[in-house]
């Protein structure tokens, strides 16, 4: 896929991640509502699988 896309293998990894983020947390990303303080890339480095996880990751501030 990342030769495909003429892209890094790691930054495909990392979008892959994304895939098993909380519902909230997806729908913060895609409404704009995920504050600034959190970047998608340290949202797609090292992701929890545990959904509490996440959240607990970003903060309770992480999402308005």
């Amino acid at each position: 896929m990342a030769k495909q896309e003429n892209v890094d293998r790691s930054y495909i990894s990392r979008m892959v991640n994304l895939t098993t983020l909380a519902p909230d947390i997806q729908a913060a990303i895609l409404n704009e509502t995920l504050s600034d303080t959190v970047s998608l890339f340290d949202l797609a480095i090292d992701t929890p699988l545990s959904w509490e996880d996440q959240r607990l990751r970003i903060g309770e501030s992480g999402i308005t």
